[in-house]
């Protein structure tokens, strides 16, 4: 089994966990529109990208001011987006053993970067790739295709770690590895038929990615 040299890693929801804030910002935006934001459209927010959620509501141009408003509010809250328990911990040890990490999100680059260098987490990787940084969002390939051309990585040694469709979908047609991040609550009961490897236990990713990273061999 070849070892993999490449982790491509998601950031909400995968890295941190900002769903909290995500849905307190998209509520109040409901509010202030005299609208109540119920459970069936937290769930859709789960699988439905921002910009295509909030059409069902308002015209194209107000989409557009909505989104530039939820921008601005992600930075201004990035510390409440808190890395999941063990991340640290396995970034430390992967670029210890000479991986390459890249960051791939469709969050603005200025949240994002804010983000990790908030929580020390902008040391261990090597790309950022942001929805400031493409033409085209996820599930478009185009920021994967550009952490690959930077890396002149082979995708049968990289692997990219996501928590929805769209990262699974452009990461497999593009020939990566794949793992469904399952490991925030409101996926713990979530079974994804197309990914090739889910965890709903961050611990037990780490030891997986260990595993093929081949980590734990060279320590010995």
């Amino acid at each position: 089994m070849t070892p993999l040299k490449y982790f491509v890693f998601d950031l909400d929801g995968t890295l941190v966990d900002s769903f909290k804030l995500y849905f307190e910002s998209i509520e109040k935006i409901f509010d202030e529109h005299g609208m109540e934001l119920k459970a069936a459209h937290r769930d859709q927010l789960f699988h439905m990208p921002t910009p295509r959620f909030l059409s069902q509501w308002f015209p194209e141009e107000r989409v557009r001011e909505l989104v530039d408003e939820l921008i601005v509010e992600s930075r201004r809250r990035c510390f409440d987006a808190q890395p999941f328990d063990g991340v640290s911990t396995l970034l430390a040890r992967l670029k210890q053993h000479g991986k390459s990490l890249a960051v791939w999100t469709n969050r603005d680059r200025g949240s994002t970067l804010e983000i990790l260098r908030l929580h020390q987490m902008d040391s261990y990787f090597d790309l950022v790739v942001s929805g400031s940084c493409v033409e085209q969002h996820k599930p478009s390939p185009e920021g994967l295709r550009k952490i690959l051309a930077h890396f002149q990585a082979a995708p049968q040694e990289t692997v990219v770690i996501g928590d929805h469709d769209v990262d699974m979908v452009p990461s497999l047609a593009e020939g990566c590895h794949f793992v469904r991040a399952s490991w925030h609550s409101h996926w713990r009961e979530f079974k994804c038929e197309q990914s090739p490897v889910q965890f709903h236990s961050f611990c037990d990713f780490q030891q997986w990615a260990e595993l093929r990273a081949d980590v734990r061999s060279v320590d010995q």
